[in-house]
């Protein structure tokens, strides 16, 4: 049983140790101060578009999580209530049927220098390029599920004395969950589909750096000394 407590606090002040040593430095969720419009709309190049300097006069503003439908009813671009009678079909425009930019423009504190640069998108529907400061990050073969969590690494890329430019060409599900179709957030069959099929990005998005290794999901596993039970490694 000492063996057993012995073993325990040595792993426990071997873990606390390196958390100390390699902890996450920093996080920033990037909530609000979002801007959304359709490529149909504003067809500049994505190279463009992602730079601090590019004018987006008659964009939407949005918070994140936020579906492309979302986005536009909390702009009033629409004067009646969707979700009265059949309105929810009035909302069908050729539009939702192409991607939608959501861009989002931050800075890191002085103090993050130097470290690695990590961005986690927590739901993407469905598909997206990212782009940052002017280069493709990512395509749409990689970020591509509703409900993946997936880190991209912005090290070489970042400006950590200036601001940065996120933008995220996102392109709803098609035929979701059918024969062929996008295996994204599905229904009953009794419920209709939203006219933008749920659209967007769908939760959080967050910045983190690390001071040059960060661990996720560490596992600790137990070794018994069976039948005993004397022994534990």
């Amino acid at each position: 049983m000492k063996k057993i407590l012995l073993m325990s606090a040595i792993i426990l002040l071997s873990a606390g140790a390196f958390a100390q040593g390699r902890q996450e430095n920093f996080n920033l969720l990037l909530k609000d101060d979002w801007q959304m419009q359709s490529v149909v709309t504003v067809p500049a190049a994505a190279t463009e578009i992602s730079k601090e300097k590019f004018d987006t006069q008659g964009w939407y503003k949005v918070s994140v999580p936020s579906t492309i439908l979302a986005g536009l009813l909390a702009n009033h671009v629409y004067n009646f209530d969707p979700f009265m009678g059949k309105n929810l079909e009035k909302l069908a425009d050729p539009k939702l049927d192409k991607p939608w930019w959501f861009r989002k423009e931050f800075t890191l504190p002085a103090a993050e220098n130097g470290k690695n640069v990590i961005l986690r998108l927590h739901g993407i529907n469905y598909k997206a390029n990212v782009w940052l400061n002017g280069v493709k990050i990512a395509d749409s073969t990689k970020i591509k599920g509703p409900y993946r969590i997936i880190d991209l690494d912005l090290t070489k890329n970042i400006s950590y004395d200036g601001t940065n430019t996120l933008a995220i060409e996102v392109l709803r599900p098609f035929t979701p969950n059918k024969r062929d179709g996008d295996l994204a957030i599905d229904y009953a069959d009794w419920i209709p589909y939203p006219q933008d099929y749920n659209g967007g990005i769908i939760n959080n998005v967050e910045v983190k750096t690390y001071n040059k290794v960060g661990v996720k999901f560490p596992l600790v596993a137990t070794d018994f000394d069976l039948p005993s039970l004397a022994v534990a490694i």
